[in-house]
């Protein structure tokens, strides 16, 4: 939300474009996040043994991605470099954000 509010200082009309900008992050959150955990609940099972192979070997950390795992079980090797390439940039965008808006 301080994204939003450091936007809202530099837009040209703050009234009309920032409750559109919360809507958007509102849907953007349902579909990402919701929508995405119920797509991994869907075709991942709760006893997945790459999910909890971590857990059982006494291990930090989680054995492999959901959606490596999804994706690996459907049958599709090439998405799977794919998917690592959409991760890398995601985890960074964070620090871009911190970093700019202090």
């Amino acid at each position: 939300m301080e994204i939003v509010a450091v936007a809202a200082g530099e837009a040209k009309t703050p009234r009309y474009n920032i409750p559109k900008a919360v809507r958007r992050v509102f849907w953007r959150i349902l579909f990402f996040y919701v929508l995405g955990s119920l797509a991994i609940r869907v075709l991942i099972p709760h006893n997945e043994a790459c999910l909890l192979g971590a857990v059982q070997d006494e291990q930090p950390g989680g054995a492999a991605s959901p959606w490596v795992i999804a994706i690996y079980r459907a049958g599709e090797p090439v998405l799977l470099s794919v998917i690592n390439a959409v991760i890398l940039p995601s985890a960074t965008s964070p620090v871009n954000a911190v970093h700019f808006t202090g």
